[in-house]
Formats: structure tokens, sequence, C-alpha cells
């Protein structure tokens, strides 16, 4: 007897209101993967009742509505998701920075984590898109840091650099898929003197050539440190051990088109 996984996977997708045809279709795994993710999502959000298990924002409560694919909300809620930044996120907090920016906000996942973890800090959080700054609204009054965190529109050249220039310790968490090359430039570079900066690299082509830009940028003032996508281990979290191998791998999966650079940015003078 032959058995094929599509008709099951299908009929979890129906059982549970999800369709396929919702995801945009630049980021659409296979059909039956897209259908399976979201179950394998929807059996750790039941398992963690919703809450970041490990990571830099464990105990963060998650949104079950998310205007974007599931393909890595299993990844967040099991707290690895881009787990290559933890150590980076790490430093940046332990300079106690008064000013957290998040640019390309999302679903809000590092607005509201960033804000849980710098209560002291001024919160900004920038998405050109309404759906992603009604999805970050939402979680951080969900997460009770909503009266710290100010969920902004497009942000503009002048006036991230106005906010950075303005604060004594800024931390700016950057995705904002390329638009990273036209807010730091040596024109505004010296509004960053104080600032720690992650940022995703974009390009049509690959990153190579946005890390080069950047790093030619902030050379003369910060360090920069180059941090590349690696490996999962979906070992490490004795929750998934009873579950089978498909399902362990796709939940630390992140589905990314290929394999990702950021940078870390830090000035000189906070070397240690």
């Amino acid at each position: 007897m032959k058995f094929t996984l599509t008709p099951l996977i299908r009929a979890i997708a129906n059982r549970f209101g999800y369709s396929y045809e919702r995801i945009p279709s630049d980021r659409r795994p296979a059909p039956d993967l897209t259908v399976f993710t979201k179950f394998v999502a929807n059996s750790i959000r039941a398992q963690n009742k919703g809450i970041v298990s490990t990571g830099p924002f464990r105990g963060m409560i998650m949104s079950g509505s998310t205007p974007w694919s599931s393909h890595d909300e299993a990844s967040r809620l099991l707290g690895c998701y881009e787990q290559e930044l933890h150590p980076m996120i790490e430093q940046a907090l332990s300079r106690e920075p008064d000013l957290v920016v998040n640019i390309g906000s999302g679903d809000g996942y590092y607005a509201t984590g960033l804000a849980l973890r710098a209560p002291k800090a001024r919160g900004v959080a920038f998405d050109i898109s309404h759906r992603a700054q009604r999805a970050t609204t939402a979680l951080a009054e969900l997460n009770h840091v909503s009266d710290r965190l100010e969920v902004r529109g497009a942000c503009e050249v002048q006036t991230l650099a106005q906010l950075a220039a303005g604060s004594q310790r800024p931390f700016i968490f950057c995705d904002c898929e390329g638009f990273e090359a036209e807010l730091f430039t040596k024109d505004t570079v010296d509004a960053y003197r104080n600032t720690t900066l992650i940022i995703e690299c974009h390009a049509p082509k690959g990153s190579d050539a946005m890390r080069r830009r950047l790093t030619s940028v902030f050379s003369d003032s910060h360090n920069v440190e180059s941090i590349v996508e690696g490996g999962r281990n979906p070992n490490e979290f004795p929750d998934l051990r009873l579950e089978s191998s498909l399902f362990r791998w796709i939940a630390v999966c992140e589905f990314r088109p290929c394999q990702m650079d950021w940078l870390y940015v830090f000035p000189k003078q906070a070397a240690t």
C-alpha cells in the first residue's frame, strides 16, 4: 500500500485554516512543506504556550497571528531565530543603550524583545508596511512595553541620524531589505559615532558588495565584524526529542533564500 504525505498535510492545513496562497509568492516553500511548517509552529506554540523558550528574548509572549508567513515562527518560539546574532545582541545590551531602534520591525519580534531587555531605553520601531506597524504595536501591547516603544512608518535618512546623534548610547538593529545603503553613508556616519549597530546585509546579487560598502563607511570610527549564517542543531531542544527528524529540522529552519550576512558595528572607544 502506497502512502503519500500530501493529503495528510493538506488535511492538517484545512483543519487549522491555513492557505498556501496567502503567503507572498517569492517566500513560499514547497506547498506541502509550507503546510507542515505551520503545523510544526502551532505544535510548539501549544507546548510553550506562545512563550519564547530560550535565547535573548526568553519569556517574551508571541502573538498567534502574524502578517508574515510561518516559515520562521517555530524558530522564534524556540528562541534560536538568527542565533548567530545572540552574542552580539548581548554585547550591545551590556552597554546599557539609552535608545534602541529597530528598522524593519516586521511582526515586532526584535522591537518588542529589545524593549523587554532594555527597560530604561527609549524604543523606536520603523516599518513602511501598515500591517507591520499594527503587528508591532499589538505585540508590544501584549508584552506591556507599548509605553516605551514608539512605532513609526518609513525611516528617513536624516530622522535616523538625528535620533542617533541625540543619544549617548544608541543601539540600532537594521533589517530593511537594501535601504541600509542609503541610511548609512560617509555623509551621515558622524551621527553614529556613539552607536552600536547590527545590520543585515542585502543586495540584488548577494550580500558581498553591501558588506564591503558598509565596512568602508564605518571602518574609521567603528569596529566592524562580519557574521555569516551558520548551522542549526535541533537536538539542543529537549522538548523536541520525541518529535520526528523532519519535525525537528523544520522547527529550526528559517527557509532563507541564500546564506545570510550581517555586520556587527560598534564604536572603537567601546571596544573591551
